[in-house]
């Protein structure tokens, strides 16, 4: 696995934009500055419609997902693990043909909080390509939140998330047994409603911003 930036994080963050949530108990709501309760934003750069899966600590998450959501509900934060969040995620990039697996590992002590609330964010992107994208939302939306004037954020909503990570993904191999799965789930779930939307949003994407080449370049 190539890393290709690493940033540390000083900011608050919102929770806006969030498709699951993870609670975090025991270790984690024991410390001070440390957050109660975790929300992830994970899913594919719209461009890239994808199937995917994802672990956090060993625990599965996301599986068979063309969106991202959390179809597992709440997870408990086991209190021996620590403050690291290990995150696991492979994923089938449908139209390329390709699957990739990536590992993240994030220290929850070292998110912003949000005021008083206990609630931290980290949003995940992958693609195009190989790239995974790490980041939390802005300063401005956090301090919105914390001053509970959330009706004002959308004046904030282009401002830029703040980088935490741009990791290269390897690829899985064509016999990894892993990608077999993945391929098995895009041709099942190829006639739902998400399939749909996701082709809709890649063509939205395209005729605004036109293709965007990856950032990681992997060979084979």
């Amino acid at each position: 696995m190539k890393r290709a930036k690493t940033l540390p994080t000083s900011l608050g963050f919102a929770l806006t934009a969030t498709i699951m949530t993870v609670l975090l108990v025991g270790g984690l709501s024991s410390v001070k500055d440390e957050p109660r309760t975790l929300s992830l934003n994970f899913g594919a750069h719209p461009a890239v419609p994808t199937v995917m899966q994802m672990s956090l600590n060993g625990r599965v998450v996301v599986e068979h997902s063309q969106k991202g959501q959390n179809e597992s509900g709440p997870i408990e934060y086991v209190d021996g693990q620590g403050d690291a969040l290990d995150f696991k995620i492979e994923w089938y990039d449908i139209l390329d043909n390709q699957g990739y697996i990536a590992a993240i590992r994030l220290r929850a002590s070292d998110l912003s909080i949000i005021g008083d609330t206990g609630h931290a964010a980290v949003k995940i992107i992958l693609g195009p390509g190989a790239d995974v994208t790490v980041t939390t939302t802005n300063a401005k939306a956090a301090a919105l939140i914390r001053e509970r004037r959330g009706a004002e954020l959308a004046s904030v909503a282009n401002e830029p998330d703040i980088l935490l990570a741009e990791l290269c993904a390897d690829r899985l191999a064509a016999d990894d047994p892993i990608l077999a799965d993945l391929k098995q789930d895009a041709e099942r779930l190829k006639d739902t409603q998400q399939r749909a939307y996701n082709k809709m949003s890649r063509q939205s994407y395209l005729d605004e911003h036109g293709v965007l080449a990856p950032r990681c370049t992997i060979e084979g």
